[in-house]
């Protein structure tokens, strides 16, 4: 690790307000105790890292989580029949031939591999406590007199799909989906006998680039991401509830096709109901109510025109491109692994969690849907692993990089009282109750006062209060460079602890407070908070609780440069049209 990174992790560590870590079971000394255990205790040890994350340190807890799973795993008979899913076979061949793919059949888990369960453990934590909750009553009303009559557990499956987006659109900021970088020729390998392929992908070479930037457990813990990385969300915590979702797309018309993503689709019986996330709304029924599938929008094209805000601002679809539709599905490496899929089968309780999808099953009941003229696996899970080993490459190597990576993520590299709480916040547990600490409490405690932020940089007073010192015979440039780095981690980690904390009275039921902490302590706050236009998105979508449709349209129509804003001014008009008064001119 070079310096910078060293020095950045640090400061993110004191300006959080990091505290000691609890004992980790079975490092150190309980290692070698370990062999005395059953292959379950082994098991159970792995999946209760992983349940209780926000009271382990995280790379001991990772490494913790890949040592008690192969113990387990060294004791279990794996059939060797094992294939992987047969749409593999039919992905392009940078990925067929990627490292990932010829660690499908592996049977020994790595440090990486914790990611990928820590990942499903929260979405399962997330959708376990959302898919009960109550959305939007007038849409679930429609849901249930809709498709209550004919199948009551279609009804419910749609019912949970659509509290689960609304989850997914309120919780995670829109962020600008980017266009695909263009392709770069390799460069020719030293290595004889090596064969270096003639196109290096851009996620390979650390270009930024649609969807694939941050895994969706990232997604998670920023609270942010562009359309598809929304989706993938989506689609992800639908699984934990035993829901498929894919992506739709279009075939690509570039010289090397890649196919164009469209909106999600949640597959009900032989119906595909069509949410879009870079709208944050579903696209809607017939006179705006419910939700329409795709059958319907093949039959009745102004089901899509509904979607244009006016001749200028019109929604990005030509009918013409309804001709040929693909079902993409979501199938990360990990997801599509014989390791996990053995895994997954002996999870059961509390420790039960989805890890695995079968593309190929799937593939089968999409193609039963009217205008899904193929189905296949969705590149960008796999083009997210790439993105993310080439920019740590890229952060070990390059000290601008490491410097520019943690001055946007620094504060959730360790673990402090903002990263415990957004933990906590997965779980559903929000309120402190008696000696166990809720999500509010800890942002709480993020907090610092404006007083304090403001002389952080001059006085020593504060500076010690904060656990900030001075080594012996560190430079002045280092230390003022220290200083800096920590008050803007500690201006960062207040602005999201503010903001989640809106998001968290929201999610309590305590609207007023809600209020309070999107409205005067966001929006009014003059701190140039990165969440202005989630706030006022979510400002709007609380006086939409409080049945206040005026104030909520005047939120979403107050305007801003945010990629949420068509989206904003179209639910802007679809609650005035279906639950409040016309517009005045």
């Amino acid at each position: 690790m070079n310096r910078i990174l060293l020095f950045l992790c640090i400061t993110s560590c004191v300006v959080a307000g990091c505290k000691p870590s609890r004992p980790v079971p079975g490092s150190h000394r309980s290692v070698g105790m370990a062999a005395g255990r059953s292959d379950r205790e082994h098991l159970d040890a792995a999946m209760d890292y992983l349940q209780r994350a926000d009271e382990f340190e995280e790379s001991q807890a990772s490494s913790q989580v890949a040592y008690h799973l192969n113990r387990w795993l060294e004791t279990q008979t794996a059939s060797a029949a094992w294939e992987a899913d047969a749409l593999v076979a039919k992905m392009p061949r940078d990925i067929r031939n990627s490292r990932d793919v010829a660690d499908l059949g592996r049977l020994r888990f790595a440090v990486e591999d914790s990611k990928a369960l820590q990942e499903a453990v929260w979405l399962k934590q997330i959708s376990k406590w959302v898919s009960p909750r109550v959305a939007d009553s007038a849409l679930e009303d429609w849901i249930k007199q809709t498709l209550g009559g004919k199948d009551a557990v279609e009804a419910e499956q749609l019912l949970v799909a659509s509290r689960l987006f609304d989850w997914t659109i309120r919780n995670i900021r829109l962020d600008e989906l980017l266009p695909y970088p263009a392709d770069v020729a390799a460069q020719p390998t030293p290595e004889p006998g090596k064969v270096t392929p003639t196109i290096v992908p851009a996620p390979q070479r650390g270009v930024p680039g649609p969807g694939y930037q941050f895994h969706p457990w990232q997604v998670l813990l920023y609270g942010r991401g562009d359309a598809w990385q929304r989706a993938r969300l989506f689609i992800l915590l639908c699984r934990q509830e035993g829901v498929d979702a894919v992506m739709l797309a279009f075939p690509g018309k570039t010289t090397t096709p890649r196919p164009r993503p469209w909106l999600v689709a949640v597959l009900i019986g032989k119906q595909l109901f069509l949410f879009d996330t870079r709208l944050g709304l579903p696209v809607f029924g017939s006179q705006g109510q419910g939700i329409a599938t795709l059958e319907q929008v093949l039959a009745d094209h102004s089901l899509l025109d509904a979607l244009n805000l006016d001749e200028q601002r019109r929604y990005p679809l030509e009918i013409s491109d309804l001709g040929e539709i693909l079902a993409l599905q979501d199938a990360s490496a990990a997801a599509l692994s014989r390791r996990m899929n053995l895994l997954e089968r002996q999870l059961s309780g509390q420790n039960r969690v989805v890890l695995t999808t079968s593309p190929s099953s799937i593939r089968e009941r999409l193609m039963a849907c009217r205008g899904i003229s193929d189905s296949r696996i969705w590149s960008v899970p796999f083009e997210a692993a790439w993105y993310q080993r080439a920019l740590m490459q890229l952060i070990e190597k390059n000290p601008q990089a490491a410097a520019e990576f943690y001055r946007q993520f620094g504060v959730f590299t360790m673990r402090n009282t903002l990263v415990r709480g957004r933990y906590l916040h997965f779980r559903g547990l929000l309120d402190s109750q008696g000696e166990t600490v809720g999500a509010k409490s800890l942002y709480l405690d993020t907090r610092l006062p404006r007083e304090q932020l403001n002389v952080f940089a001059t006085s020593e007073e504060v500076q010690r209060s904060l656990g900030f010192e001075r080594e012996q015979g560190e430079r002045e440039s280092f230390w003022k460079g220290r200083l800096q780095s920590a008050q803007i981690m500690m201006t960062q980690a207040k602005q999201h602890a503010t903001y989640w904390l809106g998001l968290a009275q929201y999610d309590t039921d305590k609207l007023d407070a809600a209020i309070e902490w999107f409205d005067r302590r966001t929006l009014q706050a003059g701190d140039d908070s990165p969440w202005i236009s989630a706030a006022r998105y979510n400002l709007g979508r609380t006086h939409e609780q409080l049945r206040d449709v005026e104030q909520a349209c005047r939120c979403y129509e107050a305007g801003d440069a945010s990629p949420q804003d068509y989206g904003n001014r179209l639910r802007a008009r679809w609650l005035r049209q279906t639950r409040g008064k016309p517009a005045t001119n």
